[in-house]
């Protein structure tokens, strides 16, 4: 196993989708997973998709976002060969270090309530649960 990491390209996309259906992510290809909008928000914020690879296969990735005060963890995914070798946790660690490079205070990410792995994950990183925050959202495409 010889893992190495760097930005997702363009180029990266199929096997991008490929590493979330394998991991259990939902896709929505016509939404914001299409490769349109996948690509293009690669090309405004490289630095913010983060890839790992075995020998030049992608095993893994992640996605940051920011609204310049507050950085999200998206997507992070790894195929469950490699999954508990340290792949998510070194995936995590370069987006925190991208979100904190520009300037945010505070990383979050959202876990379904049922994901009882990813949620042991955060936790063991010093991510907090908030109880008292609820999460709404306003869908305005079905699509995404």
């Amino acid at each position: 196993m010889e893992i190495t990491y760097r930005n997702l390209r363009p180029e990266d996309y199929d096997s991008l989708i490929q590493v979330w259906k394998a991991s259990g992510l939902p896709v929505r290809l016509t939404g914001r997973d299409s490769r349109e909008k996948i690509t293009e928000h690669m090309k405004e914020q490289p630095d913010f998709f983060t890839g790992a690879f075995d020998r030049g296969r992608l095993i893994g990735a992640v996605i940051a976002t920011s609204d310049l005060r507050k950085g999200w963890i998206n997507r992070l995914a790894v195929i469950p060969e490699y999954q508990g070798r340290g792949v998510a946790s070194e995936l995590l660690k370069i987006s925190e270090k991208c979100l904190i490079n520009s300037g945010v205070e505070i990383i979050s990410c959202l876990i379904m309530d049922d994901n009882h792995h990813s949620i042991k994950f955060f936790e063991s990183r010093h991510y907090s649960n908030s109880p008292d925050v609820l999460y709404f959202r306003k869908v305005l495409r079905r699509d995404t």
